[in-house]
């Protein structure tokens, strides 16, 4: 099975090395929760979601019930804001027969949770709320594993990705739906190859207002290096067609595109779409890029910034997110100061061009480190993540935090 390192044809244009990434003023950075205390979750290394009563829910890897090594079975959290600045954590650790759900959370209209657990043979999990607490239910058993998490659509079918599995073993797109109150169907949208649709997509995948999916393959494609694809639903319900909109050409020794993506893309409101490379760029450590419709069904795509692995970051992993002024916001595996990891933001000038600066740099046991997954913002614009890493209870803890601009 393919494992992504971890960190001890479109026209592609770069942003220039001069534009060297700043040190962002008047952040105020703050901890939220610890992971890692007795009978606590521990390795959250995914992006949190918002609840509309401003609850945030995210997954743990590690912590809850101790029976799985070698770090707990794991847990899914709801941190909900309370008096006097802080936050009120609420766990949920019944994760002994999948252990390990740590991916992404979608949701329904409903208010139930939904992700991925277990490793080698990863199922769909539904979490809800009852008169006597949260209930778990294993909705399907996928056989294969999962790390990108799910989403969910309006009439309540959840679609995701396998790392492995499909008609080639390779990976795939898969959609899980309802059938009766009881019982879920799961169906296959895409398989992947390896060859020129790329595989191993890490990431879950985006829908769009159209009904189309849009997503990125860790690997494959014409130069091996992965791609940006596209599924679109054939007419008469019958299937869906697959489409590459860009292969990746950079790699682990660098190049002028970004290459290995292992993060889900983002639109913008005219219909552009961004996201990360893990690989790549002038300086191999990465790079943000986005892909512009040019109205005939091709994309170009533009590498908008590429990382140099020292105090500006090494290595996105996650996904992007936008504000309301078209800023983008992320988070790097590795590099800064304390080559923990940073949370950057890039500002599109008046040339076009992008400029990178740092909101927040990890210094792994005080802090957190290795920050995971991606982030997401709030009406005001604060910045919630978590780190898989570090923190006031240790190496194998992490943490929650927020960063008020």
């Amino acid at each position: 099975m393919h494992r992504k390192k971890s960190l001890l044809g479109a026209s592609v244009v770069f942003v220039l090395s001069s534009l060297l990434s700043t040190a962002a003023q008047g952040q105020t950075y703050k901890i939220l929760h610890s992971f890692g205390a007795s009978g606590d979750g521990s390795l959250p290394n995914a992006p949190m979601v918002f609840d509309s009563s401003g609850n945030l829910y995210g997954t743990t890897s590690g912590g809850g019930i101790s029976s799985c090594e070698p770090h707990g079975c794991g847990t899914v959290f709801e941190l909900s804001p309370a008096s006097g600045g802080t936050w009120t954590e609420t766990l949920f650790d019944g994760f002994s027969g999948c252990p390990g759900p740590e991916s992404p959370l979608g949701s329904d209209r409903l208010r139930n949770l939904y992700g991925v657990c277990g490793s080698n043979t990863s199922s769909v999990f539904s979490v809800s709320r009852g008169s006597n607490g949260w209930n778990l239910t294993l909705i399907s058993s996928l056989g294969t594993p999962a790390v990108g998490g799910v989403i969910v659509d309006s009439a309540g079918t959840i679609y995701g990705t396998t790392l492995d599995g499909g008609s080639y073993g390779q990976g795939s797109v898969y959609g899980v739906k309802k059938v009766t109150a009881t019982r879920w169907a799961t169906i296959g949208l895409h398989s992947f190859s390896c060859s020129d649709d790329g595989c191993f997509p890490y990431a879950v995948v985006t829908l769009d207002s159209h009904g189309d999916f849009y997503g990125t393959t860790y690997s494959g494609a014409l130069d091996g290096t992965g791609s940006v694809f596209e599924l679109t639903p054939n007419r008469g319900g019958a299937g869906w067609t697959e489409g590459v909109l860009h292969s990746f050409q950079g790699s682990y020794r660098g190049g002028p595109d970004g290459g290995n993506p292992s993060a889900p893309v983002i639109f913008d409101t005219t219909g552009n779409m961004y996201g990360t490379t893990y690989y790549g760029g002038t300086y191999a450590d990465g790079t943000v890029f986005k892909m512009t419709p040019n109205g005939n069904g091709t994309w170009t795509e533009t590498v908008l910034y590429s990382f140099q692995g020292g105090t500006d970051g090494a290595n996105p992993n996650g996904g992007l997110s936008m504000d309301l002024e078209g800023n983008l916001y992320g988070e790097t595996l590795g590099g800064g100061s304390g080559n923990a990891g940073v949370v950057f933001k890039l500002t599109k000038g008046s040339e076009g061009q992008w400029a990178e600066s740092i909101l927040h740099t990890f210094l792994l046991l005080s802090d957190g480190g290795s920050p995971a997954g991606g982030l997401v913002l709030d009406a005001t614009g604060n910045i919630y993540g978590t780190t898989e890493f570090g923190g006031p209870n240790g190496y194998f803890a992490g943490v929650a935090f927020e960063i008020i601009p």
